[in-house]
């Protein structure tokens, strides 16, 4: 306790987290709400700085979601709380700037939260976007509240051996929970939670005035990391199979296709207009999981060679946590140590490249301009080195 709190003060001395500088033109507003019919999220949008947003302190991380991580990581709550004593990146419950910007729906990994890729969501929303980070409350998560405000912590699979067998079955209600989540989400958002009913919803009334800053017209895009990746591969899949919601593109990092049963990876992305973007961690490239990654794209690939673009690229100097928050709350040493960063990547390298190539693949540029840092990834060659043969996910 007294190691955590010397560490926690150190932390704070030295002004962690860190947040980088947002890239795009827009300064990012945030709110956190429970999406009527659906889950809690975190928004992101283009903020409206001719107004000042209310005063007060404003925590990075709250308090509860904190405890839930260290439980999740097994780590100390006293050190972890260096997250709900620093301020929020964002400018939270600042006016939305009106306009007609697109929305992304993203999808964390295993033990995400709503706060834990506020950085890659404010990165994407300053170029021009509504981000909505779901927070799931099937279980996969650090710490998400049911809709009477119980804590949800994360469940941990048995000790019985690690295969893909027991991953699957395991994983299998969660991902369906997910897809059911952000469905309700999706259908929220554009418009159609009103539809066959004549009694009004109750809303935020700033929620409200974000969705009218929203062009849903020409579709959602989607984005997951990890466990993420995989729910929004099996989102897209339903969804275009039911056709109920317009979907503009989707996006996956380092997806855990492995969670996912083989039937959903040899249907790949259905023929569709969808166009798909993967973009893996270097260090992704050593995980034998990552072979049902390029599965799944193989089969994408054959199926909309005629209709659709499939692009895959891999970070240098990555690891599977620099896509989250994570790989900028400690200092670079204890960082890398801890594998929460690559050995050679920088501060802040990851995530606005990401960014920046996701909001390309969103906005459907014909560039074909690749971020710095980023490399196209072969997945017919696998283009990897030697794989090991141990897991980098799971616990067994």
């Amino acid at each position: 306790m007294l190691v955590a709190s010397v560490m926690r003060k150190l932390l704070w001395a030295l002004r962690y987290p860190t947040f980088a500088p947002e890239s795009g033109p827009y300064r990012v507003g945030a709110i956190q709400t429970r999406v009527p019919g659906s889950v809690a999220c975190q928004i992101h949008y283009p903020a409206d700085t001719t107004t000042k947003p209310p005063k007060g302190f404003y925590p990075y991380w709250r308090p509860q979601a904190v405890d839930g991580l260290a439980d999740y990581s097994r780590t100390s709550a006293s050190l972890l709380q260096i997250l709900s004593s620093r301020s929020h990146p964002c400018l939270i419950n600042a006016e939305p700037l009106q306009g007609s910007f697109p929305l992304v729906v993203f999808s964390h990994g295993l033990g995400g939260t709503m706060e834990m890729y506020t950085q890659l969501c404010q990165q994407i929303a300053s170029n021009g976007f509504v981000v909505v980070a779901t927070e799931h409350e099937d279980g996969s998560g650090a710490y998400a509240e049911s809709p009477l405000g119980e804590p949800i912590l994360y469940k941990r699979p048995d000790d019985t051996p690690y295969s893909r067998t027991k991953v699957t079955t395991f994983r299998k209600p969660f991902l369906q929970q997910r897809v059911q989540e952000t469905i309700q989400v999706l259908e929220f958002l554009v418009g159609n939670q009103k539809a066959g009913t004549d009694v009004p919803i109750a809303i935020n009334p700033k929620l409200e005035r974000i969705l009218q800053a929203c062009d849903t017209q020409t579709g959602v895009s989607l984005l997951g990391h990890s466990f993420g990746g995989a729910s929004m591969i099996l989102t897209a899949q339903e969804i275009l199979k039911s056709k109920t919601i317009q979907l503009k593109a989707l996006g996956v990092l380092d997806p855990w296709a492995f969670s996912l049963e083989e039937s959903v990876i040899q249907q790949g992305i259905p023929p569709s207009d969808l166009p798909l973007l993967t973009i893996l961690s270097e260090a992704w490239l050593t995980n034998p999981e990552t072979a049902q990654v390029d599965q799944f794209l193989q089969t994408s690939a054959a199926t909309n060679s005629n209709n659709v673009a499939v692009k895959s690229f891999f970070v240098q100097n990555s690891v599977h946590a620099s896509f989250a928050d994570s790989v900028s709350w400690l200092p670079g040493i204890v960082g890398k140590k801890l594998g929460l960063r690559g050995k050679n990547e920088g501060r802040h390298q990851t995530i606005p490249n990401v960014a920046q190539q996701c909001v390309q693949h969103f906005q459907q540029k014909s560039s074909n301009a690749i971020m710095e840092n980023l490399k196209e990834y072969d997945f017919y060659q696998g283009q990897q080195p030697q794989r090991q043969q141990t897991r980098v996910l799971e616990e067994s």
